[in-house]
């Protein structure tokens, strides 16, 4: 008898081992990277001491055409390129250039709910937008020349908002085009005004709006260039107006 309650004794102690092991925060990944996070399984969120989850170090841009309810159609824009992630998945080194973009920004106290690989930002300087028409858009422009005085970007980024303590400080209104939305604090500027101010680490992802419809309803093509601090990205889109 006394055998049998030390088996189910041993039994319920190795159970409730079990348990406190499936409650512990430290998880290790590849390439040695120690990430201290708790799975919420419910609805997939962790918890994480950085705001940012991924580093995109941009080479392509892909281009589309959106347009959301008749109004006047804009320009999608999304980097894509080689990423470092806050787990560590591409190894030490990976990690290594991950934690020195998130020291610049002073991203490591957020310490708040975040689906894994949410936040997405490029790394490097917006220098300059361009936006060349092959076809005559209207009479000030004509085929080869640039339509960016007549386009407003739509973008955003979180370096102001982290430096205020992951709070955002400044109001918007509410006029902005249907169907665009911003993921950190909005940046709003003619697209042939940026680089006369610094614009860095924005989303991933980010809109160009004509302020103006062509002199005539049809087909149109327009060659986006990106220069950024690091390199050109060029694309061409098609679009109906």
């Amino acid at each position: 008898m006394k055998h049998l309650l030390f088996i189910l004794a041993f039994i319920t102690i190795c159970i409730v081992s079990c348990g406190r092991d499936d409650d512990k925060t430290d998880v290790s990944h590849s390439g040695g990277v120690r990430d201290s996070v708790k799975h919420y399984p419910e609805d997939g969120r962790i918890m994480s001491d950085y705001y940012i989850q991924v580093f995109i170090d941009p080479d392509t841009i892909e281009v589309w055409q959106k347009e959301y309810y008749g109004l006047k159609p804009y320009i999608a824009v999304m980097f894509d390129g080689y990423q470092y992630d806050c787990k560590g998945w591409g190894g030490t080194e990976d990690y290594a250039i991950f934690k020195k973009h998130s020291d610049i920004l002073g991203d490591s106290l957020f310490s708040g709910l975040l689906i894994p690989f949410s936040n997405r930002i490029i790394i490097g300087e917006l220098m300059e937008i361009n936006v060349v028409t092959i076809d005559d858009f209207d009479e000030e422009h004509k085929s080869g020349s640039s339509v960016s005085d007549i386009i407003t970007f739509y973008g955003s980024s979180p370096v102001d908002y982290i430096k205020n303590g992951y709070k955002s400080t400044k109001e918007y209104s509410k006029d902005l085009p249907a169907g665009i939305s911003y993921v950190y604090d909005l940046i709003k500027y003619n697209a042939s005004s940026i680089g006369q101010e610094k614009v860095s680490y924005i989303d991933y992802y980010f809109f160009l709006c004509f302020d103006r419809l062509p002199s005539s309803p049809g087909t149109y093509t327009f060659e986006i260039e990106i220069k950024l601090s690091q390199k050109t990205l060029k694309n061409k889109v098609t679009m109906e107006f």
